[in-house]
Formats: C-alpha cells, structure tokens, sequence
C-alpha cells in the first residue's frame, strides 16, 4: 500500500464517523467532488459560463469509466497545482490536519445544509 492510498483510507475513514454510511454513497462523494472542484476553479477565475460550457461539452460524449477518469482527475489536479506553484502533496497534508481538528457537528451541520439546498443527500 502506497503513502497516497494509506491518506485515502484515512480520509474515507474520517468521513465515515462524520457521516456515518452516508459515506458510502457514490453519488453523495461525487457531489461533494464537484462542489470542491467547482470552489477550487472559482479561486482560479473560471466562470458560471466557462463552466456551463465545459459541462455542454462533457454531457455531449458518452459516458467514460470511472477508474479511467479517476486518474484523468489526478494527472489534471497534479498539473494544475503544478501551474499554479501550489504542492498538492502540502496542500492535501494540510488540509487532512484542517478537517481533523475541525468539529465533527460542523460537518453534519453542513450536510444538513447540503440537503436543505437540494445538493446533498441524507
């Protein structure tokens, strides 16, 4: 087992005791992806309608396969935290830190909100 797949079974596990089974949801994991993916390109600049255009193009093609574009999403995530000087090695420490000395209730309390807004699952 490698150092990145012992951190994502680090993580998976954090998530776990903040929400329970609800972490086993692939459709909840991937909606919480996409709000993180879409956070991180607005810090960019990238905006609603270079998004809108992005997603035309993407729902256009046939659907791909999940393990293939996994790794699609790591090379791209690499490159880009590449370009913009940022070590995702550092950032990703940093970040695991941040979430597990953060209250678990904030989380639940987000996940709450998420399905308020209709962007969650419960």
């Amino acid at each position: 087992m490698t150092g990145l797949d012992r951190k994502q079974k680090k993580v998976y596990a954090w998530v776990e005791t903040r929400l329970g089974k609800l972490n086993q949801n692939k459709k909840e994991r991937a909606l919480r992806f996409l709000e993180e993916s879409l956070e991180l390109v607005q810090t960019i600049g990238v905006t609603e309608s270079d998004i809108f255009a992005v997603l035309a193009h993407v729902y256009s093609k046939p659907q791909g396969e999940t393990a293939q574009e996994i790794g699609g999403v790591g090379v791209t995530l690499l490159a880009l935290s590449e370009a913009t000087g940022i070590s995702f090695d550092w950032a990703l420490e940093r970040e695991i830190t941040r979430i597990h000395t953060s209250s678990p209730k904030k989380f639940r309390d987000r996940q709450d909100q998420n399905v308020k807004l209709g962007i969650g699952l419960s």
